[in-house]
């Protein structure tokens, strides 16, 4: 489904005057589904670069389990099942997982090391093309029932795990342990806790780390009335851990459960409040501007209506912000949607819905979701296509920007423009003109006239026309794009390297 959105801007090609312009946002889907999973695929997500992790807690027993897919150029191909050495029933591994370069962090919440349900997490490294599992995660003080991995972010040498029904403080109000990578071992660090911290706040709930910068979501804090919910902001000062601001809606009210997701990329937090509004759900992004992190928008879906829980999973990568909103209804009760927004320099506009192209009833897509780059990957764990066991989860990737507006003096035939940067090794752009509307194919052949990537292929207005990919997801070599647009056909070459 497309959404439209504003960007006045402009764009000169073979001399063409450029205009204001209306664009629309595509992306390509690709389905991952595990070779063996009895259940819960899709639970939990992860991407980064050209790695995919998907979590599957309810494989084998609840035993849990977490697989690691990698694109070749083609395909997304399942690589690896993760699972943890000492692996028990109920141990529900793969609940949460995240991914940073080569290392892979999977929370276990139901292990029981410290009690019952204590909960572990568990490192894994790619060594040489292998996953090996490095090191097991557990909390120094951990304890009965605490869930220690219920919630787990990885950003380098630096992993976050929750656990919201730590009771140090007293009952559920939760805690969140940060582990640093000193080239041997993890060691952990610190442990985060709330200043106000209160019964059933749950801090730990939800957490995400980048670099200096931890987030820690308190879903059931009462500041904005019953389980209004908050989050807390950490930041390493280069010698311990320290609560750097609590933040909460500014329109705040009872079972908003803002703190149910977040997620930080540089000066910028994004918190859901899946509950807010009855639980059609909501989303608030803060941006630090160098003495706080100050509220800068709420998001709501343009189509939200009441239980879609739009908020329900966040991801941010840069400019780009993936909502997840697991009970919305597009294609039967509860199938799920996800929702791209983009800031635009001014605001974030909401730019592109995304909905499996084979969704159904309950499906849930949009439990979890993950941005890297311009690559995004939903979870939909109630999707039982395969019959196997159950789950799948969605890759989009490949933004297309399409020019609506006519222009004067078009050309006879379609042109093409050479791509650039050219060569590229990763985001790169290819504009076009097309002579009239028509049905329009964008393809990447190699020099053995093979196809590797279809760009666009749908009928396209008379116009100028942008699309911008990932080259980075190709081969380093030498391509040929080719544009067919009705009767014209033109080319091009594109240089990939590393």
């Amino acid at each position: 489904m497309l959404k439209t959105f504003i960007l006045v801007g402009s764009l000169v090609l073979a001399g063409l005057t450029a205009i204001p312009r209306v664009l629309f946002a595509q992306s390509t889907e690709h389905k991952l589904t595990a070779s063996d999973s009895t259940g819960g695929f899709g639970y939990s997500v992860s991407v980064s670069g050209d790695v995919a992790v998907v979590g599957a807690d309810f494989d084998n027993h609840r035993t849990g389990a977490a697989y690691v897919f990698r694109w070749n150029g083609n395909v997304w191909e399942e690589e690896q099942k993760l699972m943890a050495s000492d692996a028990a029933s109920h141990g529900f591994f793969g609940f949460s997982v995240s991914i940073s370069g080569d290392v892979v962090l999977v929370g276990a919440w139901g292990d029981n090391d410290n009690g019952k349900y204590s909960g572990a997490a568990y490192i894994f490294r790619d060594v040489s093309g292998a996953w090996e599992e490095e090191q097991k995660l557990t909390a120094s003080d951990g304890a009965l029932l605490d869930v220690f991995g219920i919630s787990v972010s990885v950003s380098g040498d630096v992993a976050v795990v929750g656990a919201y029904r730590d009771d140090d403080s007293g009952p559920d109000t939760g805690s969140a342990y940060v582990f640093r990578w000193n080239g041997e071992d993890w060691i952990e660090e610190h442990e985060l806790l709330a200043s106000d911290r209160d019964l059933a706040d749950q801090l730990g709930w939800s957490v995400s780390v980048a670099g200096n910068v931890a987030v820690a979501g308190a879903h059931f804090d009462d500041d904005n009335g019953s389980n209004s919910g908050s989050a807390y902001v950490f930041r390493w000062n280069g010698v311990t851990w320290e609560e750097e601001q609590k933040l909460i809606a500014s329109d705040g009210s009872a079972w908003d459960q803002f703190g149910q997701s977040v997620s930080v990329y540089d000066d910028i937090v994004v918190v859901g409040a899946s509950g807010d509004d009855e639980y059609s759900g909501s989303v608030y992004v803060f941006r630090w501007n160098g003495m706080k992190w100050q509220e800068e928008q709420k998001l709501i879906a343009s189509d939200g209506v009441e239980g879609d829980q739009f908020g329900h999973s966040v991801s941010v990568s840069g400019n780009v912000l993936l909502v997840g909103a697991r009970s919305e209804d597009d294609n039967g009760s509860g199938s799920g949607s996800a929702y791209v927004f983009r800031w635009n320099g001014v605001m974030w506009v909401e730019e592109q819905k995304l909905v499996a192209s084979d969704g159904a009833e309950l499906d849930g897509f949009g439990t979890t979701v993950s941005m890297s780059g311009n690559v995004a990957l939903v979870g939909a764990p109630g999707d039982y296509d395969k019959r196997t066991g159950g789950g799948s989860a969605y890759v989009y990737e490949g933004i297309t920007v399409d020019i609506e507006e006519p222009v004067d003096d078009l050309p006879a035939q379609a042109v093409l423009a050479a791509a650039y940067p050219n060569p590229s090794s990763d985001q790169t752009t290819i504009e076009f003109v097309v002579p009239e509307r028509s049905h329009v194919a964008l393809r990447i052949y190699d020099l053995l006239g093979r196809e590797v990537r279809v760009l666009c292929a749908r009928e396209m207005a008379a116009g100028k026309h942008e699309v911008a990919f990932d080259a980075g997801r190709l081969a380093p070599g030498v391509y040929v794009l080719r544009l067919e647009a009705g009767s014209s056909i033109a080319t091009q070459r594109l240089t990939v390297i590393r």
